[in-house]
């Protein structure tokens, strides 16, 4: 009876460990998914009829790149102010919803035009495959804007939400720009995983992409943060150490207790009156 009690629990030793080492093998091979958005079309999908009761007007755009024409949407904005927003996003997810309008409106109230551009994908894939895609995105939405679109850089503002942070954050620490806003950002890819599974040592199979801890530590562009207590994705401490390891000296946090994909009157108008007062500090808006 002992040896086969013995021999069961070598038996379910052996499998567990094999089941802990092919959780190794599948987190390396699995990773690229776990991080970056999957986008299957472009974002005019989801600027449908509804932006259009709003009053809200959008039109497509395509941006000549080394990668091949990447495709974007802007929602102009009818204020004399000429603000850019660069709305560097999380993933598709979105753009699948009308929950995402409200953040459109805002900005538009705000007096800000708006561009989404399509992060570039792998064409096989249809998914992106490194950092470099989501910044590459990022910088040719900006030359963009600054040489086709003569848009003053003072005037441009970058806003990354998730791993769109990371773009936001390495393009502002290297060109002219107004101001940063970041929406439930993260430390790095390695951090968020851990985090995700934390019974494995992430750093053995993961390579230390998106490090937005590392560069928001040169940055000192003014920043402002927006955090959800309540964010699906990533933990609320991400956003926190980023606010804290940030060199810029004008820098704010808003916490909020909602979702922001399913933000609430009351969060709502916290939210909005954030962005107005950043604007406001930044010189872009007098009312």
């Amino acid at each position: 009876m002992k040896n086969l009690r013995t021999k069961a629990f070598i038996g379910l030793f052996i499998l567990l460990f094999g089941a802990y080492v092919g959780g190794y093998f599948w987190l390396k091979s699995s990773f690229q998914k776990l991080a970056f958005p999957s986008l299957v079309e472009v974002p005019t999908f989801f600027f449908s009829e509804k932006m259009k009761q709003f009053g809200l007007e959008y039109e497509k755009v395509s941006l000549p790149s080394s990668y091949g024409n990447i495709e974007a949407c802007i929602v102009p904005s009818k204020s004399e102010n000429k603000i850019w927003l660069l709305y560097l996003q999380n993933s598709d997810k979105l753009y699948h919803s009308e929950k995402n309008i409200w953040r459109y409106k805002i900005w538009n109230y705000l007096g800000m035009n708006v561009i989404t551009p399509n992060y570039i994908l792998n064409e096989q894939t249809q998914s992106v495959e490194n950092p470099e895609k989501l910044y590459q995105t990022a910088l040719v939405t900006y030359n963009y804007l600054t040489s086709t679109l003569d848009v003053p850089s003072d005037k441009i503002l970058f806003y990354g939400e998730g791993v769109g942070t990371y773009s936001a954050i390495r393009l502002g620490n290297e060109m002219s720009l107004a101001g940063i806003v970041v929406e439930n950002g993260f430390v790095s890819l390695q951090s968020y995983l851990q985090d995700l599974y934390p019974i494995f040592n992430v750093r053995w199979v993961v390579p230390n992409w998106l490090n937005v801890e590392k560069e928001i530590a040169d940055l000192d562009k003014p920043i402002l943060f927006f955090n959800s207590l309540k964010d699906e994705t990533f933990p609320f401490r991400h956003t926190q150490i980023l606010y804290e390891k940030t060199a810029s000296e004008q820098k704010k946090i808003v916490t909020l207790k909602k979702n922001l994909q399913q933000i609430k009157e009351k969060d709502g108008k916290t939210y909005q009156k954030a962005l107005a007062d950043f604007l406001k500090e930044l010189k872009l808006r007098n009312l």
